[in-house]
């Protein structure tokens, strides 16, 4: 007999090129599925920073309204006191007393 040798089968691991192709599409797709996703997470989370900063900045507002609403209603009833109001009709506008004659008293008729 002649010599015959024994060949195993061999395995063809190459993907047919039609089917590369749709390996690398769906490949391509799913990488950009998670790099959209991704940035969708990412602008999601620099708007929670932006607004929670945004809520601080008003806050801090508020507090400077409520100390600036406390300030003038003090400096309110210090100019309602009658020594301050005194001071500015005698000193800022020169009123004094009403002399003899200038004072009139209106009667209601019956």
């Amino acid at each position: 007999m002649a010599g015959i040798t024994y060949r195993p089968p061999t395995l063809d691991v190459r993907l047919r090129p039609r089917r590369r192709r749709r390996l690398y599409l769906w490949a391509c797709a799913a990488i950009t599925l998670a790099l959209t996703l991704a940035f969708l997470y990412l602008w999601q989370y620099v708007t929670i920073l932006e607004l929670n900063y945004e809520v601080a900045r008003c806050r801090r507002e508020l507090d400077e309204a409520y100390q600036e609403k406390t300030a003038l209603r003090s400096e309110l009833y210090q100019r309602r006191s009658m020594a301050e109001i005194d001071e500015i009709a005698h000193d800022r506008l020169g009123l004094r007393p009403p002399v003899a004659g200038q004072i009139i008293i209106v009667e209601d008729g019956p």
